[in-house]
């Protein structure tokens, strides 16, 4: 696996250009942090109160990985995915990405390995994983307890 950080990539979005480095598709998951408990309207799922603490959100692109990930550091877009709503709250920091060499198609796996070795739950059901075909509750975690650095 690979973490990018957020220089790179908010070069690539002022810049316009995809970030290099980075296979055309594959799978990435969004670190984020939230300051503080926040009411997000998220489309059509409704309204939810989010607690404060890390979230992990897990995507893939069948193809412009380096730009969708460029995109997710851009405040300014038009909300289309349900992870744009969150992103969009004041009290989120987007604090990193983390891209795996896996096939688009192992999105529910690298997502499922991930909650399992976190400890993590699902807080909004249907979130990012309208299209799921694995059956995973959501595609966002929650990580109630800290996550320490390994050496």
């Amino acid at each position: 696996m690979r973490s990018t950080g957020q220089a790179a990539l908010s070069k690539a979005v002022k810049d316009g250009e995809p970030y290099q480095g980075l296979p055309s598709r594959g799978v990435y998951q969004l670190v984020i942090r939230l300051e503080r408990e926040t009411p997000i309207s998220v489309g059509r799922l409704g309204r939810f109160l989010f607690p404060p603490g890390l979230y992990i959100y897990t995507g893939r692109a069948k193809r412009g990985l380096g730009r969708r990930i460029a995109r997710h550091y851009n405040r300014g877009q038009r909300r289309f995915w349900h992870i744009d709503y969150l992103l969009a709250a004041p009290s989120a920091r987007l604090l990193g990405a983390i891209v795996s060499a896996a096939q688009a198609e192992q999105e529910c796996f690298v997502h499922q390995q991930t909650g399992k070795r976190l400890g993590a739950e699902s807080l909004v059901l249907g979130f990012g994983s309208s299209d799921c075909k694995s059956g995973c509750e959501s595609h966002l975690w929650f990580v109630r307890t800290a996550v320490r650095d390994r050496d």
